[in-house]
């Protein structure tokens, strides 16, 4: 009957989902931290989206320029913001995560690779680095969504429905280039078949790619944004900033992904054989030909290893990249071993299939217990600005408030919204909006002004701010300022410090 058939079909990914769920929600809740740390600032903004409608300024920042450019990402996490921010925050990443792997899965089934459900379940265990970059509420993850989106309307080619998505990803991501790629990639991968030059797919991507910008609500400051956080706060930073951009060791790499390369480097294999046995470029009669569909996510897979070498954070990209060119691959070689007689075994099929099913049920859990082991090993106190945050808000609202590190401030924004502060999300923008001002705050964190009265002409007419804040690991710059007369200590707990500028004439 119809019905049956449907629920068929239904089934898979519901349960597919509902593992995700579960498996993602032990993950996520190993921890009271909301992981990383922006996220904290992500879910803070989607509830002022809500209360105050999007916003064309940001006063909570005083020392760069800012621009929303995760407008849609932000409008996403909104109904989460009912939740309570705290568990919105939380259950956001566990619903996006469950969406990717059945987005994924339903990608793989309409492609005809074979057990996609397993394919699949290779994303929870597949890498520690990539299921922390899950974890986090960020963008990657429903970036993931479009970027599989994207590949679906390129197979099917449904390029207007392509141009439309790329016009929705440079709202919802600032590394919308991403897409860019993958519309390359599909025009490669054509020359590289065809001979024939197909434009179709990337003159779609870049059409939605400036549509996008053009009717973004930020226009034309954003184009200006995307290039610099693609660049001078990116892969060429001019400043040190946040461990994401960094790479890892390749012991490092290999050991915390040691999975998605075995899988990996298994389909190569299996492609170097066929390629052996049967030509894969060549036409006609019982040869084996790579699909284009193949070589589209093998490119990408290429192009996001090399991205993974440069910065850690590409991670994000790498490990899902992989195993979608893994299982393709492993498509396309299942086609070529069926001309081989050893092959037609059932048998020799049987004991492969149950040889990968027992692997997973033993390397999933295992890369599991290893990554939430990994996520407690932050060391950050739960609520650890909570006290700092609630004493600015209660004692001086609206002020300004000096930071020693940029990423103190989305935990503040979270828990006061009342205040001013200083510098945040990233010190490359504060180094590019004033250099001068950055090498003073750098100066001054590092607790290498000795001079009083200089200090405090610093903090009250260049930083214009009667109040700083201060994690407690900041040693240098504790003592400086309780060596200083012109600074006083407000409130003090475990994890945090506020001090005020004293006034000249102020006992």
């Amino acid at each position: 009957m119809r019905w049956e058939r449907h629920l068929k079909k239904l089934l898979p990914p519901i349960f597919l989902f509902s593992l995700s769920f579960y498996y993602f929600y032990q993950y996520q809740y190993a921890v009271k931290n909301i992981p990383g740390f922006d996220g904290y600032y992500h879910i803070k903004m989607a509830e002022v989206i809500r209360d105050e409608g999007i916003r064309h300024n940001f006063p909570w920042l005083t020392a760069m320029k800012w621009i929303d450019h995760q407008l849609l990402y932000h409008i996403l996490l909104i109904p989460f913001t009912y939740f309570g921010l705290y568990t919105g925050a939380k259950v956001s990443t566990i619903f996006f995560f469950s969406l990717f792997t059945t987005s994924f899965y339903l990608l793989l089934r309409s492609r005809q690779v074979p057990f996609p459900f397993i394919w699949s379940s290779l994303l929870f265990g597949s890498s520690i680095p990539f299921l922390y970059r899950m974890s986090t509420v960020t963008t990657p993850c429903v970036a993931l969504i479009f970027l599989i989106l994207a590949l679906y309307l390129i197979f099917e080619e449904r390029y207007i429905l392509l141009a439309l998505l790329s016009s929705a990803f440079v709202w919802l991501y600032g590394g919308f280039s991403v897409i860019i790629i993958l519309g390359i990639a599909a025009f490669l991968c054509h020359l590289l078949l065809s001979r024939k030059f197909n434009l179709k797919p990337l003159l779609s991507i870049i059409a939605g790619v400036i549509i996008g910008l053009t009717t973004n609500p930020f226009f034309p400051d954003i184009i200006n944004l995307v290039y610099i956080q693609t660049t001078k706060a990116g892969v060429s930073r001019i400043v040190v900033g946040g461990g994401l951009w960094r790479p890892y060791s390749l012991e490092v790499l290999f050991k915390t992904s040691i999975l998605t390369f075995i899988v990996y480097f298994a389909s190569l294999f299996l492609v170097v054989i066929l390629s052996y046995l049967y030509p894969p470029l060549q036409k006609g009669g019982n040869k084996w030909v790579l699909g284009k569909d193949t070589v589209i996510i093998f490119l990408m897979s290429i192009v996001s290893f090399i991205m993974y070498l440069k910065a850690r954070r590409f991670v994000e990209y790498w490990v899902p990249f992989s195993i979608m060119s893994s299982s393709f691959l492993f498509r396309d070689g299942i086609k070529g071993l069926a001309y081989s007689r050893l092959f037609q075994k059932r048998w020799l099929k049987v004991s492969l299939l149950l040889l990968v099913i027992a692997s997973l049920f033993i390397l999933i859990p295992y890369k599991l217990k290893a990554a939430k082991a990994d996520l407690k090993d932050d060391p950050r106190i739960f609520e650890r600005y909570k006290g700092c945050a609630e004493w600015l808000k209660n004692n001086t609202p609206g002020s300004a408030v000096y930071t020693t590190d940029w990423d103190d401030f989305p935990e503040l924004f979270f828990y006061n919204s009342k205040n001013r502060y200083l510098v945040g999300l990233d010190p490359a923008f504060m180094y590019l909006y004033n250099k001068d001002l950055y090498e003073r705050w750098r100066r001054i964190n590092e607790g290498e002004i000795i001079d009083n009265d200089r200090l405090y002409k610093w903090l009250v007419y260049d930083f214009k701010t009667p109040y700083i804040f201060t994690d407690t690991g900041h040693g240098n710059f504790i003592r400086m300022a309780e060596n200083n007369p012109h600074i006083k200590l407000e409130y003090s707990d475990l994890s945090c410090k506020i001090y005020r500028v004293r006034g000249k004439n102020e006992p």
